[in-house]
């Protein structure tokens, strides 16, 4: 059946550690019935999904009425069963008295026809509405103080969006483009509940039911799914489950195809990996489950949606209730109970051979092509007569180099000085290049952080402090250190996603403080300043949207600004493979752009300061345009320069600009020194 839906974020909380996360066959036990005994003691069956909405547990701000739930907890408890609960709190659940106070709201007639508002109008509240959003955290913290003692209670949702687990009424797409729909929004609105239940269930584990958000909202659809999914799965990491709620005989099965569509986010997340059935498969009248295809039997329809379960080797599974009761006996059905070892984890002698590369798959990539726009390549470059961006011309190799380089047989220059640590993140020595003039204060120098591009290492650079050297000499900016990073071949100053080569990690958690303590350089945010050139550019940028109130300034030169716009599939191939892991999302969550967003209001408060530079000749100079732009959108200042005749090299850059980086980081220095003397 192929249904129009929405992006949903459906989030489960587990109490316990991550050896403890529930999995197994969980049973759906609807709002207003019973447990059946029968299933309580039913050794088939790990737990219960206790359902209830908010409406009806509302009573005031302070205060839910969640009698029925205790009882069934009790029940589940006695039985030595595990808990999930799902309180549906979006749509048309949400509360009267709340719905009065929300201003945003999204009216449509309801095309649902499985929903009792069959072709009515109706009105939910807007999905990123800041009173709603209050109003779900509020919940979540009643719910821990209300439910606290049951230890049978494993799981609890989270939702911030309709579609699936909410009450599938989804509105189409003109309303959403009314409401100005923009997915940093709703993901935002998501990430505020997911932070906020991790905060109030500090053990937690989570789990996220996921839909696409369909064209021409979004060209990929399940972008947000994925954005939400890796920001939730790098943030509580062994602690998150992603799931789906329409598990039926149209699902694409992983052993015959490579389409696996939204289903592929369910494929990459094993073990963390849940669904649910999406009807009972007892409804032979609406066949529902068969895609709407009659004649359907039940038991043929059990079948079919074992080879799913193999083939995607679901930790977490949800039945209804009337398929465990009228099923039990019926091999069909104790085939999935089988499935599972006694942690609820499928088992190896159950599952089938998976023969599907799921590296090579993009979800939507055969239906829409590539969802980014293509890049000119070096050819168009050198047909517009400029030299081509190293991000065009370097060939796929490896993204990491030595984290130890030597010294050559070329002194270094003067003050200039390598040296070593031991870095526990990386398990290895790191190399960098310091540049300490003399200190004839009693306070520390202030450090600039040099990252250098694609290629590069911390000795190659070291020529740049002589540059800085000069600045000091004629008073441009006061004596200041200059620390050269090695950030590795292809970094991206970003940790791997495979989780080995934690790069950004080792600058901000180790390097950074190990330099100013070994130097008396830096030693506070006001002190400490970027810059970067291509790669490192990125990397810069990156790093002081990312930690705004960890710098003072930002300088970078021909900056390689991929993006969400400008996304890496062929300008760099190994780095987007080595250490991005060829995945868009974890890389959006990585670039500079999406920090500048997301951390928009803390640069503006930190006054941050932000310098781009750019040569005429330059093949970054289109990502810089687009940077600049977006800079422009947010309202943050910064400043902006072109450079005639300028190609890609550092040298050029300070050839052609010697001064003025070094007079922008003396002028953040003063502004900073101006706002303490108050």
């Amino acid at each position: 059946m192929k249904k129009v839906i929405h992006w949903l974020a459906f989030l489960v909380i587990s109490f316990h550690t991550q050896a403890d996360v529930p999995g197994g066959i969980y049973v759906l036990i609807p709002p207003d019935k019973a447990i059946p005994e029968r299933l309580l003691q039913s050794s088939q069956i790990t737990g219960m999904v206790i359902r209830a909405n908010w409406q009806e547990i509302y009573v005031s701000e302070q205060e839910i009425d969640v009698t029925e739930i205790k009882l069934k907890l009790q029940q589940i408890t006695k039985a030595g069963k595990a808990a999930s609960l799902v309180v549906n709190n979006g749509g048309l659940n949400t509360p009267e008295q709340i719905q009065k106070e929300i201003k945003n709201w999204l009216q449509f007639s309801n095309k649902n026809r499985f929903h009792d508002t069959h072709k009515q109008d109706v009105g939910i509240p807007l999905f990123w509405d800041e009173t709603l959003l209050k109003h779900k955290t509020n919940l979540l913290r009643l719910l821990a103080r209300e439910l606290a003692g049951f230890k049978a209670l494993k799981l609890i949702s989270v939702q911030c969006a309709n579609a699936t687990t909410d009450d599938w009424n989804v509105p189409p797409n003109l309303q959403w483009n009314q409401s100005r729909f923009d997915d940093d929004k709703l993901f935002f609105a998501c990430k505020s509940l997911i932070d906020s239940a991790a905060t109030l269930f500090p053990t937690a584990a989570v789990r996220m039911a996921v839909g696409p958000i369909q064209p021409p909202l979004m060209r990929d659809r399940y972008a947000l799914a994925r954005r939400i999914y890796h920001y939730a799965s790098q943030t509580y990491p062994g602690r998150f489950y992603i799931q789906r709620h329409n598990l039926s005989t149209t699902t694409p099965n992983p052993n015959e195809t490579r389409r696996l569509m939204g289903w592929q986010l369910i494929f990459d997340a094993r073990p963390y990996a849940a669904a649910q059935f999406l009807w009972p498969v007892s409804d032979t009248k609406s066949c529902r489950t068969n895609g709407q295809i009659s004649p359907c039997d039940s038991l043929t329809m059990l079948d079919d949606i074992y080879n799913l379960i193999s083939g995607y080797r679901l930790h977490y599974l949800e039945v209804y209730a009337s398929d465990a009761l009228r099923f039990a006996d019926k091999p069909q059905y104790q085939q999935f109970t089988k499935m599972f070892d006694g942690t609820g984890t499928i088992t190896a002698t159950q599952v089938p051979a998976v023969s599907v590369n799921s590296a090579a798959i993009s979800p939507d990539s055969t239906q829409q092509g590539n969802p980014m726009p293509e890049h000119t390549d070096q050819k168009d470059h050198q047909q517009a007569g400029q030299l081509p961006s190293p991000l065009d011309s370097l060939a796929p190799g490896d993204s990491w180099g030595r984290w130890k380089n030597q010294v050559g047989e070329r002194p270094l220059p003067r003050l200039v000085s390598h040296l070593t640590f031991k870095s526990e993140l990386l398990k290895t020595e790191v190399g960098y290049t310091l540049y300490l003039p003399k200190n004839t204060s009693n306070q520390a120098l202030p450090v600039i952080y040099w990252l250098h591009g694609k290629g590069g290492n911390e000795i190659r650079g070291a020529y740049i402090p002589q540059y800085l050297e000069k600045a000091i000499q004629k008073g441009i900016i006061r004596p200041t250190a200059m620390v050269l990073i090695n950030g590795g071949l292809h970094s991206f100053y970003s940790n791997s996603f495979d989780g080995k080569h934690p790069v950004e990690d080792m600058l901000i958690q180790e390097l950074i403080p190990l330099a100013e303590s070994r130097h008396s350089i830096g030693g506070n945010p006001d002190m400490r300043m970027l810059e970067g050139f291509s790669m490192g550019g990125f990397g810069a940028l990156k790093l002081a949207a990312k930690y705004p109130d960890y710098f003072n300034s930002v300088q970078t030169y021909g900056a390689a600004l991929l993006s969400e716009q400008f996304m890496p599939f062929k300008q760099d191939a190994a780095a987007y493979q080595n250490v991005f892991s060829s995945d868009p999302n974890y890389f959006i969550l990585n670039s500079p752009s999406y920090w500048l967003k997301h951390n928009a209001d803390k640069i503006r408060k930190r006054h941050l300061a932000i310098r781009m530079l750019v040569g005429s000749k330059d093949g970054t100079r289109r990502y810089n345009d687009a940077a600049h732009e977006a800079l422009q959108k947010l309202g943050l200042e910064h400043e902006y320069g072109k450079l005639e005749g300028v190609a890609h090299t550092p040298r050029m850059y300070y050839e052609a600009d010697p001064y003025g980086s070094f007079g922008f980081h003396e002028q953040a220095l003063r502004m900073r020194e101006s706002d303490h003397s108050f």
